[in-house]
């Protein structure tokens, strides 16, 4: 990745494409969790993308660029919900959410995980479940140590797996 940091910031955007293809999981899930609004989630993630070469000169040489677009989109995400959070929201039980027809995230499954988890513990989960990461991968995007972020998961399949048998009876 650090090869097309130096490309980007030369210009050269050629690789651009199999850059975003590479980080629009995790860029969409990082703005997702926070938003829970699917188009705004898009909205932002352009926003996002757009930035990101826009500063791209200001960025480190041996930064990770995943990680730095990840936080970016973060803080996006929550400058936007501050600034909305008095909005009326509509019901999300009458809307399902897709992502790129890849996933189809039903709205009650989903809010039994963003209820049952800590924010943690739901990013590493629906980043590990629905993004498809590995957790190596995870760890470099969250900087968090594998160990912390294994157990992290371990916890959170454990925390689900009791509400989701307890709404079994």
């Amino acid at each position: 990745m650090n090869t097309l940091l130096e490309e980007f910031k030369a210009g050269n955007l050629e690789h651009f494409d199999e850059f975003y293809n590479s980080t629009k999981k995790s860029v969409y899930f990082a703005i997702y969790l926070i938003i829970k609004d699917e188009m705004m989630t898009e909205d932002l993630m352009q926003e996002t993308y757009v930035q990101f070469l826009e500063t791209v000169n200001k960025i480190p040489k041996n930064a990770n660029i995943e990680g730095f677009l990840v936080t970016s989109a973060k803080n996006r995400a929550i400058n936007y919900f501050n600034r909305h959070k008095r909005e009326v929201e509509f019901s999300s039980s009458l809307v399902t959410y897709s992502y790129s027809n890849d996933k189809i995230l039903d709205t009650g499954l989903l809010k039994v995980v963003k209820d049952t988890l800590e924010e943690k513990e739901c990013e590493v989960f629906l980043l590990h479940v629905l993004g498809e990461y590995t957790f190596q991968e995870i760890s470099k995007m969250l900087d968090i140590p594998i160990g912390t972020l294994t157990w992290t998961y371990q916890e959170s399949r454990k925390k689900l797996e009791a509400v989701l048998k307890k709404g079994e009876r």
